[in-house]
């Protein structure tokens, strides 16, 4: 996320043609465009858990489950594969003897919403999902946001002829601007598509929803009379 400092804008009342402008001819104010995205990745973390009397137990119970979720994982095209937090952990219980509990993380990534699906459901016969979460990839989010600057500038350069006109001005000129782009969070989803897909475990119910990409333009021009 790229969120740069914000300059205080001075929110101005509907202004009057002819009123009077501030006494050093400057004013800051910004402008902000947003648009909603079609998410085209999905993000998934799995954990291989184990609890058992030694940590070797604990370790080996994990390394089992965590290599016959890899080789399963990497089989599937165009999905990234990345193995994530490991932590083995005593487990001490009233009038029970100690016991160990461990656990590997495992996410997976890619655009193949329909194929991470059906990996989910094959992986969750013995690995438990502990999150899911859809997002925009790189390449959309730098096309939103240029799309989205251009409308945005132009947008600031349309309140600044206004201003000046309604400041009563012979015109005016930039004296400092700032460029900020911050993704907001993503639409919550209204509706699940059924993904069939032959698996010992159905598929999950997932839709992509949406995010909504914003950029803002932030800064000041000077009246001139």
């Amino acid at each position: 996320m790229r969120i740069l400092l914000l300059l205080l804008g001075l929110w101005a009342a509907p202004l009057v043609a002819g009123e009077e402008a501030p006494a050093d001819g400057r004013i800051q104010f910004q402008v902000t465009e947003t648009e909603a995205v079609a998410n085209d990745r999905l993000r998934v973390m799995l954990q291989a858990e184990a609890e058992q009397g030694t940590p070797d137990e604990v370790a080996d119970a994990i390394n089992r489950t965590m290599t016959w979720a890899l080789e399963r994982a990497r089989a599937v095209s165009g999905v990234t594969v990345q193995t994530g937090e490991y932590s083995i952990v005593p487990m001490r219980y009233k009038d029970r003897p100690l016991r160990w509990r461990g656990s590997q993380q495992l996410w997976l990534e890619g655009g193949d919403v329909a194929a991470i699906a059906g990996l989910m459901a094959t992986l969750q016969g013995r690995l438990q999902v502990r999150s899911t979460r859809f997002l925009l990839s790189d390449a959309t989010r730098a096309e939103v946001e240029s799309r989205l600057i251009d409308r945005a500038v132009a947008a600031f350069r349309a309140r600044a002829a206004q201003l000046a006109r309604a400041f009563g001005a012979a015109g005016h000129r930039l004296y400092e601007a700032q460029v900020i782009t911050a993704p907001q969070a993503a639409v919550p989803m209204v509706r699940a598509r059924a993904l069939a897909m032959e698996a010992d475990v159905a598929a999950p119910g997932l839709e992509a929803g949406e995010s909504r990409v914003q950029v803002t333009v932030s800064g000041s021009i000077v009246l001139e009379p």
